[in-house]
């Protein structure tokens, strides 16, 4: 009853309390505003957010379909390129043809600046090389004939008969130190060294060398193994066609 009195009091009292509803109201207008702009901005912040995640998928998208496009162009001119390889060696007879062949057309599948293809000698102690382009002249005259010393890419993929895969100067040094030194004088960073195996035996090597790093990656690895495939062959081919024409002498 009392504050029903007060609040039918005077005029003063009546002002009072509007002026204090009018202020609450206010208040909470306000706090509803705050609240609401609050809302907004963090709404604001999320879609920010969602836009840039949303907009860095795209580009990880684009990005991955450009390097796909570009690895499917590299592969694919890889493959043009191994079936010129295969062409020129279904033509070559002799052994020297099809060393020039396999050098000249495989160089241009593996994208190597300098390649070799090599003969294991009877005793299996040696290399001879049939055939080598854009090497120095005094590493041509090295490897004429040159031993099968353990510690040598060479040497490895011959007994391991599985490619050796050298993908920088500095796992050159890493792990064949006592070749690192041609790559330093021919300014090589990157090598590859595959055995040619014929009945599954190793009876030479066909070596890439390469200016830049090369990532060989999976795809390139077995480009790489088709190639010394099709030249094993077509060297047992080579020395077959030449001891027949010898025993016709």
């Amino acid at each position: 009853e009392q504050m029903l009195r007060r609040s039918s009091g005077t005029g003063d009292e009546r002002e009072f309390l509007v002026t204090g509803a009018r202020r609450t109201a206010e208040a909470l207008a306000r706090a509803d505003q705050y609240e609401s702009a609050q809302r907004a901005r963090a709404e604001a912040e999320h879609l920010r957010r969602r836009g840039d995640e949303e907009l860095h998928e795209r580009r990880k998208v684009e990005a991955a379909l450009r390097d796909s496009e570009t690895r499917y162009r590299s592969l694919a001119a890889r493959t043009n390129h191994l079936y010129a390889l295969s062409a020129s060696l279904s033509e070559a007879l002799t052994l020297d043809g099809v060393a020039k062949a396999i050098v000249s057309r495989s160089r241009f599948v593996a994208g190597a600046s300098a390649a070799s293809v090599a003969l294991l000698n009877d005793d299996r102690t040696a290399l001879s090389t049939l055939h080598s382009e854009e090497y120095p002249e005094h590493v041509v005259d090295d490897w004429r004939s040159f031993a099968v010393s353990p510690g040598l890419c060479w040497e490895e993929a011959l007994r391991t008969e599985e490619p050796v895969l050298v993908s920088s100067f500095g796992e050159w040094q890493a792990r064949f130190p006592a070749s690192a030194s041609l790559g330093a004088d021919c300014g090589f960073a990157s090598l590859a060294a595959l055995p040619l195996l014929v009945d599954d035996a190793p009876i030479g090597v066909l070596m890439f060398h390469f200016v830049a790093p090369v990532a060989f990656d999976p795809e390139y690895r077995a480009v790489l193994v088709a190639v010394a495939h099709h030249s094993a062959q077509a060297i047992d081919r080579g020395r077959l066609y030449e001891s027949a024409q010898q025993a016709r002498i």
